[in-house]
């Protein structure tokens, strides 16, 4: 996003009448995220120097989850903007957890070393288990129907996942299911 097409979609607003700021919410969890990233490896030098890789993964799991999460929204047109990811709860608790004794409110949960180390990995393997259950759950489960999907039409995945699990609650076949919308 750069800060051309961000102001291209304010008068594009202005022109239409409604409020050319409002758009711009939805860059809070972007922010938000990388705001707690560089915060977090400031406070835990030892992840920044010596386990770098696995919450790179981390992180790159984060954005994935964030566009993938956009990307559905476009697609079925549905008016909430994703504004939430689970995904980033665990970097801001691990912040505000790293905050405590440098403010000198708390000591820290899990401390600046070993339990820091294994938390990295907690959760990388959370955001893989999580971006793996998102792209399972709308690509490769619904894959019939995802191939005859014509884009700019409106579609609820949810609704697409009960049929899914309805067809095979119900021993029907799938595309019978999804045809007679059941």
């Amino acid at each position: 996003m750069s800060t051309h097409s961000a102001y291209n979609v304010m008068q594009h607003r202005r022109k239409e009448g409604k409020d050319p700021i409002e758009p711009l919410y939805g860059l809070v969890p972007y922010f938000a995220t990388w705001t707690l990233v560089p915060l977090y490896l400031y406070l835990q030098p030892i992840i920044l120097n010596h386990h770098l890789i696995p919450f790179v993964f981390y992180i790159g799991l984060i954005n994935a989850y964030s566009v993938g999460q956009i990307i559905v929204a476009h697609l079925t047109k549905n008016p909430d903007f994703p504004m939430y990811n689970v995904l980033t709860l665990p970097l801001a608790l691990a912040v505000g957890d790293s905050l405590g004794p440098v403010v000198g409110v708390w000591p820290s949960a899990l401390g600046s070393g070993t339990y820091q180390i294994a938390f990295v990995f907690l959760c990388m393997g959370l955001g893989f288990g999580v971006y793996g259950s998102f792209v399972v759950s709308f690509f490769l489960i619904p894959l019939p129907f995802w191939r005859s999907f014509r884009l700019g039409t409106a579609v609820n995945p949810f609704k697409l996942t009960n049929i899914l699990l309805y067809s095979t609650i119900s021993s029907r076949p799938f595309a019978t299911t999804l045809i007679s919308g059941a």
